[in-house]
């Protein structure tokens, strides 16, 4: 499988455990709960010339950001039949991120510098519903969709609110054990950010398209414990547009992933480095890399 997983996408692993649960403990119900927190930073330097009544004042500007939007979800599956499994989640939403920004003059401008800081705190429901089936023993074919209500956004220094309807998003997924303990994976998924469009600051939003292909294999354990490597590349069209339309990531990952005491608990590891955006198409373009740990108990 690929070694970055959305949010959305957790409701195909409650999925997957209702059955894990079924041929171990005889049981055709699962109910999961669990926590995903959301953190993101940046920082963006640049350098400009304000048009003071004075004459051109230079300056150089940093601004970042920090925190995000985290989400407690409940997840409900049952098994059908051996073949078909449903499910349904629910989803609270909510965190805060705080953007700083911090202005410096040029040193004989005479101007002090300047900082501000704004904190915004988000919160909304949504709900997932999605379906596995198994055409074979060895291949897994899984379909979700997620609807949220509106998500509500407020400013700690002004007060200021606004609410967002939270779009429409698909995500398609297949396994394939090829050989034993060798995985083949892909993933499809669309969000409809273009109905908020108007609602956003031109040049609004487009549709959120994302590809993903990748493999696993297991390198060393036994019966009770495994140690697995992972490897995986995956294609998406960001929603924001620039002036030239949305710019694409595309990225590769490498893990490693450990699943001991029968499932009892799992660590998961992976380095992921890519590039969104091109300079030729979107007069911008950006390198990232990043790391991304996993810590489950209780999987089984």
């Amino acid at each position: 499988m690929t070694c970055r997983l959305s949010s959305v996408i957790a409701l195909a692993l409650a999925l997957s455990s209702a059955s894990v649960a079924e041929a171990q403990s005889g049981s055709d119900v699962r109910l999961v709960g669990n926590v995903g927190l959301g953190n993101q930073n940046w920082t963006v330097q640049f350098v400009d010339t304000a048009q003071l009544s004075t004459g051109p004042v230079a300056f150089q500007e940093t601004r970042s950001s920090a925190g995000g939007i985290s989400q407690f979800r409940i997840d409900f599956a049952g098994m059908l039949s051996p073949k078909w499994t449903l499910g349904v989640a629910g989803i609270y939403y909510f965190g805060k991120s705080v953007l700083e920004v911090e202005r410096v003059f040029q040193s004989d401008a005479g101007f002090s510098p300047y900082k501000a800081a704004d904190g915004i705190e988000y919160n909304g429901l949504g709900v997932a519903v999605g379906a596995e089936w198994k055409p074979l023993p060895e291949m897994i074919v899984g379909l979700s969709g997620t609807l949220g209500s509106d998500l509500d956004l407020e400013s700690d220094s002004t007060g200021a609110a606004k609410s967002f309807s939270l779009p429409l998003a698909i995500d398609f997924g297949a396994s394939w054990e090829l050989a034993p303990d060798f995985f083949l994976a892909l993933a499809v998924g669309w969000t409809r950010w273009s109905a908020l469009s108007d609602e956003l600051p031109r040049p609004g939003a487009s549709d959120y398209w994302r590809f993903g292909l990748g493999s696993e294999v297991k390198l060393l354990g036994s019966e009770n414990t495994r140690v697995i490597g992972r490897i995986g590349a995956h294609l998406e069209q960001l929603p924001f547009r620039l002036r030239r339309g949305a710019p694409w990531e595309r990225a590769m990952s490498f893990g490693l992933g450990s699943w001991f005491r029968q499932g009892l608990g799992r660590f998961d590891i992976a380095y992921e480095f890519g590039k969104r955006g091109q300079k030729e198409t979107n007069e911008i373009q950006e390198d990232f890399s990043r790391w991304t740990f996993t810590l489950a108990v209780f999987t089984r």
